[in-house]
């Protein structure tokens, strides 16, 4: 039997290396460990906000992209869309998918998000009647593009303007659905959480949320827990009351409802970036963090994209980007909508504007992103080329 050295076991690498390159060019690879387990994984994981493929095969190394699904139009009156806008770049966008084309009809203040290299949509508003248009449908899709309807009536309540997130070990992650607008209350009308893993069997963890029924709130999952913050109740009033959980069950008041160093917000969103825990959206110019739930910052109250309900904050490209929403306070009420344009900041603070979308995107609000990561498959290197391991 052969042992290898050393210095011959990075002789052979080189050669390996060199080997490939005289192929075509195609990749760059580090090799490391054991040369007979190649993982050859497929598709990427994601979160609420290109190309017409997800799935990246070996050779394509721009695999971090945007999929915007759905949204309203600049009238409030007209129906919900349906199209698919891609980007590798936050700059440039693609219509991948025109509105009418995709099976799931058109909605807005729908959840999209991403687990096991599937996206799933499911939930929102399809028309412009509450009471008849809600949806409780979910689909998924394995590439961002083509779409199977996983079941028409999921067994929770159809709703929009719900709370969205993904939580849980990486390797065992759930979808959670929480709260928002029912068909058959006034106000908000939800108080209930459930989760999934597969989009088709969904579990109820607690129909009877101590912070009541809620909607156009702040939903996400930071520092192994899942946090809900403001949003509209349906006594009719806005809240800035924090709440925190680590199963979805039991929850505990981590600011009480009037004492938030922030004023009472509706339509603001929640989103982990870095250490911290951001909320962006509902109040005028002002952007908030915290470390641990209960110490806020004000970041800056003087954010150049103004006043923003519902909009998509997402983090691409290793900065928050804020895109979209209404200037109006929330969706519904006569005020202008800013789709049309992405701002991007990396500390909360500064912000610049990225891109004047225009006329190259819908123009909508409450629309669903999705953001595309490497998950099983190939991993980007400096320099370009797949880090993969072998």
């Amino acid at each position: 039997m052969k042992f290898w050295t050393n210095q011959e076991n990075n002789q052979i690498k080189i050669l390996l290396i060199i080997a490939i390159l005289a192929v075509g060019g195609i990749f760059v690879y580090r090799f490391a460990g054991n040369p007979d387990s190649i993982n050859q994984g497929s598709v990427f994981q994601g979160t609420k906000k290109n190309n017409s493929s997800a799935k990246i095969g070996y050779g394509d190394t721009n695999i971090e992209k945007l999929f915007v699904y759905g949204g309203t139009n600049n009238e409030m009156s007209d129906d919900p869309i349906n199209t698919t806008y891609t980007t590798g770049n936050g700059t440039s966008w693609t219509l991948s998918v025109e509105d009418g084309v995709n099976p799931w009809t058109g909605r807005q203040s729908h959840e999209i998000q991403m687990i096991n290299d599937t996206i799933y949509l499911f939930g929102g508003l399809a028309g412009t009647n509450p009471a008849a248009d809600m949806k409780n449908d979910v689909w998924s899709s394995s590439n961002g593009i083509d779409w199977s309807l996983v079941t028409n009536s999921a067994p929770w309540t159809p709703r929009y303007q719900a709370g969205s997130t993904v939580f849980g070990a990486s390797d065992y992650p759930s979808i959670y659905i929480i709260g928002g607008v029912g068909p058959s209350k006034q106000g908000c009308g939800l108080d209930d959480i459930w989760r999934t893993v597969d989009g088709v069997n969904w579990t109820l963890l607690n129909n009877n949320l101590p912070f009541g029924e809620r909607c156009m709130f702040g939903f996400t999952d930071f520092s192994g827990k899942l946090w809900m913050v403001g949003g509209y109740g349906s006594d009719g009033t806005n809240h800035n009351d924090v709440w925190s959980s680590p199963d979805g069950i039991t929850w505990t008041n981590v600011i009480l409802d009037g004492e938030a160093p922030f004023e009472a917000v509706r339509g603001n969103e929640l989103m982990q970036f870095g250490s911290q825990m951001f909320m962006v959206g509902g109040l005028d110019g002002e952007v908030w963090s915290t470390l641990d739930g209960s110490t806020w910052v004000l970041e800056t109250s003087t954010a150049p994209f103004g006043l923003r309900s519902e909009p998509v904050l997402v983090n691409f490209k290793e900065k928050m980007w804020v895109i979209g929403g209404t200037d109006s306070g929330y969706a519904g009420v006569a005020g202008g909508f800013e789709s049309e344009k992405a701002w991007t900041s990396v500390d909360g603070t500064t912000w610049a504007l990225e891109t004047d979308i225009g006329t190259n995107f819908p123009g909508d609000a409450s629309m669903g992103v999705v953001h595309y990561v490497p998950k099983f498959g190939p991993k980007p290197i400096p320099g370009g080329g797949l880090d993969v391991e072998l």
